[in-house]
């Protein structure tokens, strides 16, 4: 068994932990962003086909102190790297420099590193493998920090939160895995409504509804290219069950936006989850007019906070309109706003119940809770 790490970003690791947990992979700690799981080979193969709040998994490997460029190539050539590609495949060095000197520049250790490699298989094979960075055939992460060396191998390539079906895409449209790793901050499972009153291209709503139909997809994976990849293994985890199709719609998605709308329809059909979200185009003054009577469930939206769209003096009337609009809805509900500019809140008028620390991108935001029960 090889112990893995799943990364995410920065306020999504408990949520990784519990949904690692839930798809019944061994965790074994969890340290900010990052939790290490133990599992064989198949096991890896399917959490990168069905964890959604990752963006990819490493395989640690090498860590050890190094004060000069000797010290770091000698201890690199202690780990056999020949036993993952032919000399025929491609490779490539990411590395990251922090307080660690002699040593001034990563791109230096970079090179380093890919010369202890390369050297490897040039005393095994007489021949070496090329340099690509783009979409190499063996991908090594290194970072140097206090003179701590750590190393592992890339195992995903291209982000997890890439999914495939968001061709179109609203302006300042949030990654993938964060929106579903707000999804499980909620504790929405499906058992009751969820609404997005301001859903852009549907991205929330989108991966709300890939963990109800929990669909597996192909992918290039950087560890298809290692020579220990058990391809028939793989291929088994690629057959999905038959899935029920609902006859009614479980969520719910307005834009007073048509083009966001356009957009969010289309990227719900290529996710393969058209059935179960409906889109309408609402404005906020619509909604807190023609508000639902649904008893309960679940609101989450993303509302522009001056970052990307928009500027904060602007925005005020539209903090206001969504305060309105979650006191006044009708029902025993749930309500999460993304907040990424502390001064717009305040226009609310609410008191929160939660509010968890999140980043989206490089904003620093605030996944915040506002409860409010039947009768109040």
């Amino acid at each position: 068994m090889a112990r893995f790490t799943a990364i995410t970003s920065r306020g999504l690791g408990k949520v990784l932990e519990q949904e690692l947990k839930d798809k019944k992979f061994k965790v074994l700690s969890t340290k900010g962003d990052s939790v290490i799981f133990e599992a064989n080979w198949k096991e890896m193969y399917r959490a990168h086909l069905q964890v959604k709040i990752a963006t990819r998994i490493i395989l640690p490997i090498l860590d050890f102190p190094a004060y000069d460029a000797e010290e770091l190539y000698n201890n690199i050539m202690k780990h056999d790297f020949t036993k993952y590609i032919k000399p025929s495949q491609t490779l490539s060095v990411v590395s990251t420099l922090s307080d660690s000197l002699p040593f001034n520049n990563s791109h230096f250790i970079s090179q380093r590193v890919k010369d202890a490699v390369v050297d490897q298989f040039m005393d095994k094979y007489n021949k070496r493998p090329s340099v690509d960075s783009k979409d190499p055939s063996l991908k090594l992460m290194v970072r140097l920090k206090n003179n701590a060396c750590s190393v592992a191998l890339d195992l995903t390539g291209k982000s997890l939160s890439y999914r495939g079906y968001r061709e179109d895409g609203a302006l300042a449209a949030m990654r993938e895995h964060l929106a579903s790793g707000l999804i499980a901050h909620t504790g929405w499972q499906g058992e009751e409504v969820l609404i997005d009153p301001m859903c852009g291209s549907g991205t929330l709503l989108i991966e709300a509804a890939c963990q109800l139909r929990n669909r597996v997809k192909d992918r290039d994976f950087v560890f298809k290219h290692f020579v220990n990849f058990d391809h028939e293994k793989y291929e088994e985890l690629l057959d999905n069950p038959p899935i029920k199709r609902r006859e009614t719609p479980l969520l719910y998605g307005y834009d007073q936006d048509p083009r966001a709308l356009d957009a969010a329809r289309s990227n719900a059909k290529r996710a393969g989850v058209t059935d179960l979200i409906e889109f309408k185009q609402q404005s906020l003054n619509d909604l807190l007019v023609s508000v639902d009577k649904t008893p309960e469930g679940v609101v989450v939206m993303n509302p522009p906070y001056g970052k990307r769209i928009g500027h904060i003096e602007e925005l005020a009337g539209t903090y206001k309109l969504i305060g309105d609009f979650i006191k006044k809805r009708p029902g025993n509900f749930k309500s999460w706003v993304l907040s990424g500019e502390p001064s717009l809140t305040q226009y609310l008028k609410l008191r929160s119940s939660m509010k968890i620390p999140v980043f989206n991108g490089d904003i620093d935001c605030r996944w915040i809770c506002y409860q409010k029960k039947a009768d109040s």
